[in-house]
């Protein structure tokens, strides 16, 4: 239990550094744990739980075009950390999402 809180913690942390994301709205925090245990079970990190973690939220979001610019600036974040941290397959799907929001034809 305690290596969960901690691993919890270092997700939260890169959330709040890496994404400037707060996870306090109803029901994030128990997203947030149970993306936290999955992905530590599968053996990554806590960017790879981050990433999960802001593409579950980024999901959640209405498919209104006044969240493409919210959605495009996690992205971004997304794929710069993701070619650092995450697989490459992450990377292509991440760039496939950028695509899918960019409304104006450019990512910001």
């Amino acid at each position: 239990m305690f290596a969960g809180l901690v691993f919890g913690g270092k997700v939260l942390r890169v959330l709040k550094e890496k994404y400037e994301y707060d996870p306090v709205g109803p029901g994030q925090p128990v997203t947030m744990r149970r993306v936290c245990k999955m992905i530590r079970k599968n053996g990554g990190n806590e960017y790879d739980a981050a990433l999960v973690f802001m593409l579950s939220q980024l999901q959640m979001l209405s498919d209104d075009t006044s969240t493409y610019p919210f959605r495009r600036k996690m992205l971004n974040r997304a794929l710069a950390m993701g070619s650092l941290y995450t697989s490459e397959s992450a990377v292509r799907e991440i760039s496939h999402l950028l695509i899918q929001y960019a409304d104006d034809g450019g990512a910001t």
